[in-house]
């Protein structure tokens, strides 16, 4: 039976927030950790969540930003879609950081919602990493499920991978 790991869902929410950093960075878009909540304005904010599955794990992550960063980051300006993709390119950026601990995931299609004070119904006090621009906010939040006594271990290959290499496992 998988269960949330607190030391694990911890290290894999630190490591999805160096992901969203470095994916905003390659856009050109430098987010910087902020404290306090990401839900404190009426602004229309867009949403995406995207599940995985591996063995011995599964799990999903959110990513929810206000208009302005998600379209400063965007090369067509469709907030919908380049959410979605956003959310598509975070996961793939852990799936990344996984394979380096010789965990391989399978990923969903991401689901894209837009609103006002979207937030996640967490199951634990954990707060959803939050990061700031100058023209708004980006938060995600990811949950991991494991089955008792799973550990990523030591990284075998701290470099899986570049991005935007085909990798054929």
């Amino acid at each position: 039976m998988l269960r949330e790991n607190q030391d694990l869902a911890s290290l894999v929410a630190d490591m999805t927030g160096d992901c969203c950093v470095e994916m905003f960075a390659a856009y050109g878009v430098p987010l910087q950790p902020r404290a306090g909540e990401f839900l404190d304005s009426e602004n229309l904010v867009f949403a995406a969540a995207i599940g995985f599955v591996g063995v011995d794990v599964r799990g999903s992550c959110l990513l929810v930003g206000d208009s302005a960063p998600i379209a400063l980051s965007s090369p067509n300006g469709n907030a919908r879609d380049w959410t979605g993709e956003l959310a598509n390119q975070l996961i793939g950026r852990l799936k990344r950081k996984f394979l380096g601990f010789g965990l391989e995931i399978q990923l969903t299609m991401p689901v894209v919602l837009s609103g006002v004070r979207l937030q996640p119904s967490a199951r634990n006090q954990r707060a959803p990493r939050v990061f700031g621009t100058g023209n708004g906010s980006i938060m995600i939040w990811v949950e991991i499920e494991s089955e008792p006594g799973f550990a990523l271990g030591e990284q075998i290959d701290a470099d899986a991978g570049t991005e935007g290499e085909v990798l054929l496992f």
